[in-house]
């Protein structure tokens, strides 16, 4: 415990005694005498700005640990390295440190906004990480050589919402979305296997001769759609090249989207789900459920001219073959840009993967405030 000069002196002699304030009085006026510590011997520690950017001798150092090792770099001055580097870590899988596990590097000053890159030779694959600010507001990456590609972004940075694209290369590529307004929070492709190639699609439309059944359970069969209705007949037969161009692209067999629940419509008209099929021509609705249901509401349309729908309510009334051929129309056109946003994110990742080539090849590091003022310094000198 720690007593005031004050307070040992009420101690010491009393409360309420004289003493005891004349003596604490006493003890405030020697305090103001009291002589200060003599100075160190010791001179005064300086380190040159050059030797502190350095971080060490000669602007590197390894540390050596078990089954691991720790590199330092330069962060400033003429001993930083050119590509930014300052930080290394090598995890072993041996005491004797040959087998590596994984290899981490941080970066600094980087133009393209690399901040830390991880290395793992085991599974041949490789996570970037960026801070923001980066293209295509990327902000990790995760590429399994020839097999997958992961990539998180961050989604305040895009227009689209976008925020963690997952291709597993030449098979199926998803999406997750946030914070949009027609809110698409899922998307998904599957690809085929052989090239795809476009063809033509001369579109009818025909209302007539068509009739609408009941069926039990609280659904009921739609109207036959007219054969010419369709404009899909087989997988692939739609083919849209991304913006740049794709001669390469591989056909569509099958999309699929996912919304979130929109609080101004009613659950039986807000779509949930959409699945486009492009492989045997259906187009599948599926509703959100409603408060308190078990069951929601979907509808089926297939290119061979049937639709079938379902409805969770008995009483809620039947769409007419009209509104059925309207809705139909209105998934053919939203089956078109569904195809395109898949062609333009298929070049979205290329291109992410070409601009990292170019980035690593011409790396550029920004100017440290440190080197500015030192130049504009010596450049007065």
């Amino acid at each position: 415990m720690c007593w005031s000069r004050s307070e040992y002196a009420r101690s010491e002699y009393g409360e309420g005694s004289t003493t005891s304030k004349d003596q604490a009085d006493d003890s405030r006026a020697d305090g103001d005498l009291l002589p200060d510590m003599p100075p160190s011997w010791v001179p005064k520690l300086t380190i040159p700005r050059d030797m502190l950017d350095m971080r060490c001798p000669r602007g590197a150092r390894t540390t050596l640990y078990k089954r691991c090792a720790h590199d330092i770099f330069a962060g400033f001055g003429e001993c930083a390295r050119w590509d930014g580097l300052v930080e290394r870590l090598t995890l072993y899988a041996d005491d004797a440190r040959h087998v590596v596990v994984e290899v981490r590097e941080i970066f600094a000053r980087r133009r393209d906004k690399l901040k830390e890159r991880r290395y793992y030779p085991q599974q041949d694959a490789v996570k970037e990480i960026f801070a923001p600010g980066s293209l295509f507001g990327v902000k990790d990456l995760h590429t399994v050589r020839g097999e997958r590609r992961v990539i998180n972004f961050y989604s305040s940075a895009r227009l689209d919402g976008l925020v963690r694209r997952d291709e597993l290369l030449g098979v199926k590529l998803t999406e997750h979305y946030t914070g949009r307004d027609d809110h698409l929070e899922y998307r998904s492709t599957t690809f085929g296997s052989a090239p795809a190639t476009a063809t033509s699609d001369g579109a009818g439309f025909s209302i007539a001769g068509s009739t609408a059944t009941s069926t039990a359970g609280g659904g009921f069969a739609a109207p036959s759609l007219p054969q010419h209705f369709s404009t899909r007949d087989g997988a692939g037969s739609i083919s849209m090249s991304g913006s740049g161009g794709n001669d390469r692209a591989l056909p569509v067999i099958k999309m699929t989207e996912k919304f979130g629940r929109d609080g101004t419509k009613p659950a039986d008209a807000d779509v949930a789900k959409r699945v486009f099929h492009l492989a045997v021509g259906k187009i599948l609705v599926y509703y959100h459920h409603g408060e308190g249901k078990l069951t929601a509401g979907y509808v089926v349309f297939d290119k061979n001219g049937t639709t079938q729908a379902v409805q969770v309510d008995p009483l809620s009334p039947k769409p007419n073959v009209r509104e059925l051929l309207e809705t139909y129309r209105t998934l053919q056109a939203a089956e078109k840009d569904v195809l395109q946003a898949v062609r333009d994110s298929e070049w979205e990742g290329r291109e992410i993967g070409r601009t990292r080539n170019t980035q690593e090849q011409t790396i550029t590091l920004e100017a440290p405030y440190y080197d500015i003022c030192r130049i504009q310094v010596g450049a007065r000198l």
